[in-house]
């Protein structure tokens, strides 16, 4: 069971790599795809955890929307804060 903080940062990085690959305007859904999966397997391979633990620790963190919740505005606190660094000069 990946715990809750983990799940939150992993979560937002997912987010982020999303959007990256969404930013690309590569031509096809093949392509996006490719690179999407590249950038998850970093993810998951960063915080040392993979793709079934990950599915495993959302369905249960699912079964209780307020963990859900919880996860969820931590990711986002995470993506702002990142956004922030990234646009500061």
């Amino acid at each position: 069971m990946i715990d809750k903080k983990t799940m939150a940062i992993v979560f937002a990085e997912l987010k982020t790599a999303e959007a990256k690959v969404s930013r690309l305007n590569l031509t096809g859904v093949d392509s996006s795809r490719v690179a999407f999966k590249y950038l998850e397997k970093q993810i998951y391979k960063k915080y040392k955890v993979d793709s079934a633990q990950y599915l495993k620790s959302f369905d249960f963190y699912a079964k209780d929307k307020k963990q859900l919740l919880s996860i969820y505005i931590e990711a986002e606190k995470i993506i702002e804060k990142n956004k922030n660094k990234n646009t500061a000069y």
